[in-house]
């Protein structure tokens, strides 16, 4: 859990902060703002974060309030924040800049990915029996098998 001081900050307090904040990432290039965030973010920070990223990717592309909340282990109302945030407008420039990078994005897709089907929520994307990749795939294992069993 994230720890929170009581002590309110004024706003233009906070401000100040978060801009030397986005300045000193902004200055950093990608291998060392990794680093900087590994190094200055808690574990409950980055749990929290990660969740968050794969939340709005998966609503993103379409998953239900109740399969983001269950594979990712938040609650429904949570999710719903989110995708609400979503249709608002708010993860436009997140979503954007994800988007840019194509590989990064596959990559990110295939993790969330791996998130689902290890923990038993999902089959791998592509993998529903009513997909076409699926059943090529399928069909492709079945000739490999028949030919192996003749040999």
């Amino acid at each position: 859990m994230v720890n929170v001081s009581k002590e309110i900050l004024e706003q233009t307090e906070l401000d100040a902060l978060f801009g030397q904040l986005n300045g000193t990432i902004g200055q950093l290039g990608a291998k060392k703002s990794e680093l900087f965030l590994s190094s200055f973010l808690g574990a409950e920070e980055k749990i929290m974060l990660a969740k968050r990223l794969a939340a709005i990717i998966m609503l993103t592309h379409g998953q239900s309030l109740y399969l983001v909340a269950s594979a990712l282990k938040i609650s429904t109302s949570t999710a719903k924040n989110y995708k609400l945030s979503i249709q608002e407008g708010r993860y436009d420039l997140l979503l954007e800049a994800i988007a840019k990078r194509k590989a990064r994005y596959i990559e990110l897709i295939e993790t969330i990915d791996s998130i689902l089907h290890l923990g038993g929520v999902l089959p791998h994307y592509g993998q529903t029996q009513a997909s076409e990749a699926y059943q090529k795939d399928r069909e492709k294992r079945s000739k490999n098998l028949s030919v192996n069993r003749k040999v």
